[in-house]
């Protein structure tokens, strides 16, 4: 883009490029932090809990009750990650299994 200002540069050609790595790293990040469980339990308050901090005060008492807690994060995450594996298959960034 010759002569094109910085704010034209920036829009056109620097925004798309980081625009997929920007969304990858966000989902990524997300599923880190959702299953993140020690730093939630030491940072945890009684007016901030978490659910990983419910599912670890249940392990003790209830693992029952823990695991079914478990099972609708699970749940939950899916179709977060099934949207992110179709992005990437759109991208060709996964391979077909073969």
């Amino acid at each position: 883009m010759s002569g094109a200002r910085s704010g034209g540069v920036m829009a056109r050609i620097v925004a798309p490029l980081l625009a997929p790595t920007l969304f990858y790293a966000w989902v990524w990040i997300a599923l880190l932090t959702f299953r993140e469980l020690t730093l939630a339990v030491l940072l945890t308050t009684r007016d901030n809990i978490t659910l990983p901090v419910v599912i670890w005060t249940l392990w003790d008492g209830r693992p029952q009750d823990s695991a079914a807690i478990a099972v609708v994060m699970l749940l939950l995450m899916t179709p977060c990650l099934i949207a992110f594996w179709f992005v990437l298959r759109g991208r060709g960034n996964l391979g077909d299994g073969a």
